[in-house]
């Protein structure tokens, strides 16, 4: 009775070890996926500016530097895992709270309406709840938060608004889907190494 006790527990532990080889494995092709697909649209949006004049000065073209930055810096923490998990959510939510910004600052220097600025103001607040949320509760509220920008804001604003360029609107939707994608296939890594950050204070405490 004690073999068969023996045997089922070797079972048990071979499976969980070949399951979640399996599940890292996934995760890992997923993340590698999702990071060309991010490279690839963000590179093509960068292409897609129509002209680089103005480029530190014009708010659009100044975010798609910011915003090909950021791409850079993720494909870097990509090779750092150790760190991802404390560098990577704050570079999220700076580039999530920055969005709102620079919507605010194109208003301004654009000569938008001042009904459009009342917007744009009160998009600011949206998008920082969603930041602080991300960095105190969950990061899935960062990719919540990213990817509704791109799929609420930028589209709103493609045709309607005189200080968004249609580019722009478009290469910022792109921009924030793929990111936000990327960012979904990190958040496992992200909790695993706290995880194990966390039992190796336990450890060290006893």
């Amino acid at each position: 009775m004690k073999s068969l006790n023996n045997l089922h527990k070797m079972f048990n532990v071979s499976y969980s070890e070949n399951s979640q080889s399996a599940g890292t494995t996934h995760s890992l092709l997923y993340q590698q996926v999702t990071l060309i697909l991010m490279l690839s649209l963000n590179a093509i949006t960068l292409y897609n500016v129509p002209s680089w004049d103005n480029a530190f000065t014009d708010p659009c073209k100044a975010a798609s530097i910011f915003c090909g930055i950021t791409v850079l810096f993720l494909f870097i923490t990509r090779f750092i895992e150790q760190k991802a998990k404390v560098f990577e959510p704050i570079a999220m939510a700076l580039f999530l709270a920055g969005m709102p910004v620079i919507y605010i600052l194109s208003c301004l220097t654009k000569d938008g309406t001042s009904l459009w600025l009342a917007v744009e103001i009160i998009g600011l607040p949206i998008y920082l709840l969603f930041t602080i949320l991300g960095l105190k509760r969950s990061p899935w509220f960062l990719v919540i938060g990213i990817a509704l920008h791109g799929l609420a804001w930028d589209i709103w604003h493609y045709s309607n608004s005189t200080y968004i360029p249609n580019w722009y609107a478009i290469g910022c939707l792109v921009a924030d889907v793929s990111i936000s994608i990327y960012i979904s296939s990190r958040i496992p890594l992200w909790e695993s190494l706290k995880n194990k950050q966390n039992f190796s204070s336990l450890d060290s405490s006893n």
